[in-house]
């Protein structure tokens, strides 16, 4: 399997690692002979969260793309703990066509962003973090190919 990767760069140390990623409603792209009839989706500003385990999205997402709610959850978080939190699935479409299937997302409130991308997909990768030279940058690589120094 081909590998696929993007790097983000900030012209100074960031405390915050951010990306674009574009969010349809679930599908098999594979039933679809041409990508121009992919169900519609719509780009959103991404947080990358190590300590998150799961990936999330805000309310106005799943209202502006109409998702439809599959199951319900119990969720901790920095503020504690919510119960019957909705769960929808999306395809994630990361920088550089790095992309994810059906994956399953709970609803949560998110500061400077729309989406949380959590250990669920960052463990599908190789992820690193550089701060050489007072510069942050970030690189995520799919599927992993080998160990990174």
């Amino acid at each position: 399997m081909t590998s696929q990767s993007f790097t983000m760069e900030c012209n100074e140390i960031s405390q915050v690692l951010l990306s674009q990623c574009y969010i349809r409603p679930a599908f098999n792209p594979a039933k679809y002979p041409n990508p121009d009839l992919f169900p519609k989706g719509k780009s959103y500003t991404a947080i990358w969260d190590t300590g998150a385990t799961n990936s999330v999205i805000t309310r106005k997402v799943a209202d502006e793309l109409g998702l439809h709610i599959v199951s319900f959850a119990t969720v901790n978080h920095a503020g504690g703990k919510s119960n019957q939190v909705p769960v929808y699935r999306v395809n994630i479409e990361l920088p550089n066509q790095v992309g994810f299937v059906g994956i399953g997302v709970s609803e949560g409130e998110l500061a400077g962003a729309d989406v949380l991308i959590g250990m669920d997909i960052i463990t599908r990768g190789d992820f690193a973090v550089s701060n050489y030279n007072g510069h942050t940058t970030f690189t995520f690589r799919v599927p992993s190919t080998e160990r990174m120094a």
